[in-house]
């Protein structure tokens, strides 16, 4: 007979079994520490069972995704907060659960599409038309966020422009702190 309660037993063992997933950067949203075998699991698709996912939409506070605002950032890190409180969204997003066969696995496949899809609006909703127009192009949501960090980090000349502009228009004030003002500056 174990001398731990149950809860205790699985939380050690999820605890000494779980690996890091990398912290949020450019390239990913938020993503929690997840445990190796369900990594593993994820890989192959053909076990996984895919739930439908629902997207708390509600909790996405950020003005729309724009090339002109520069809001890249702080709109993919709020849309991956979103997603992290939605179940398996996250992981659809980031290509890490790809899409299961549909001879294998047909409602799987069907729930990963639905997903996939509820994903893509969600995020075209929180968009301005010009980036609507531009990730409207994409398969799947995996490759539309892909795409997307491209356009938005990879700016080249025009994002030194734009820097120089943002540099000329601040000005500090005794409202605003200090901080405040440099972290503008820097995303």
């Amino acid at each position: 007979m174990p001398t731990e309660p149950p809860l205790h037993a699985l939380h050690n063992h999820l605890r000494s079994e779980s690996v890091p997933i990398p912290a949020p950067g450019v390239a990913t949203p938020l993503m929690p520490t997840v445990p190796e075998k369900l990594i593993s699991a994820m890989s192959d698709t053909s076990t996984l069972a895919i739930q439908i996912v629902r997207i708390h939409a509600t909790n996405f506070k950020h003005e729309p995704l724009s090339q002109d605002a520069r809001n890249w950032y702080t709109w993919h890190l709020q849309i991956g907060y979103v997603l992290a409180m939605s179940g398996q969204a996250q992981f659809i997003l980031n290509g890490k659960i790809p899409c299961p066969d549909e001879a294998v696995n047909l409602t799987s496949h069907m729930n990963w599409c639905l997903a996939d899809n509820a994903i893509h609006v969600f995020c075209l909703q929180n968009m301005s038309p010009a980036e609507v127009m531009f990730a409207s192009e994409f398969d799947t949501v995996h490759t539309m966020w892909s795409a997307l960090m491209k356009r938005h980090t990879k700016l080249g000349p025009l994002a030194q422009i734009l820097d120089m502009k943002a540099i000329l228009d601040i000005r500090f004030s005794l409202i605003t702190p200090i901080t405040d003002t440099t972290n503008n500056i820097l995303h």
